[in-house]
């Protein structure tokens, strides 16, 4: 088989980490994205460095910054991107009668279904010339159940589930699967 290029976004976080450290275990080369560079650096010497991890700045919500990476990525990397991982996303307590809530259900919303919507737009492109490629978005069982407190977070990974069914509609047909998983609580 030939090298792939996984895209981690959020990779140095939790999940992000372990998503990371997993494809690598696996022979995957992969392009490790955060907008926390210093976290992406822990990253890479956790994982020893290895020749087939690069690492890259990335604000998801901001679409230049996506396509910026792009462009960097296939620059470093010298392959097209076969898989990408929508991990980025952000938990904060929004309850509905707080002052703040508005600001603080958008900055959630824009990160964790606006942020995926900006990478799949992005890095699909390339899937659909190849005729190949994968789409895996984290979701969360919050999507499905609801969240107490947590409304703008449930309906972001909510809204991510129903995004990722209908982009598996879309891409099928170039031999594109998409999917979300949905985690629950983990420390």
């Amino acid at each position: 088989m030939s090298q792939q290029i996984a895209v981690v976004t959020g990779a140095s976080g939790g999940f992000g980490a372990a998503i990371t450290l997993s494809l690598l275990e696996v022979g995957y080369a992969v392009a490790a994205t955060d907008i926390d560079v210093a976290a992406l650096q822990r990253l890479a010497r956790e994982a020893g460095n290895p020749e087939r991890l690069g690492i890259f700045a990335m604000d998801v919500t901001n679409h230049g910054s996506v396509e910026q990476a792009s462009g960097a990525i296939a620059d470093k990397m010298g392959l097209p991107v076969t898989v990408l991982v929508n991990n980025a996303g952000i938990l904060d307590r929004t309850y509905c009668v707080n002052d703040r809530s508005q600001t603080q259900s958008r900055k959630v919303i824009d990160v964790n279904l606006a942020g995926a919507f900006n990478c799949t737009g992005v890095f699909t492109r390339s899937m659909v010339r190849q005729r190949y490629g994968r789409v895996i978005n984290i979701a969360s069982i919050a999507g499905i159940w609801g969240a107490g407190g947590g409304a703008a977070y449930a309906a972001s990974k909510a809204g991510l589930i129903k995004a990722s069914e209908s982009w598996a509609q879309e891409l099928g047909q170039f031999n594109i699967s998409v999917t979300a998983i949905a985690p629950g609580i983990c420390k």
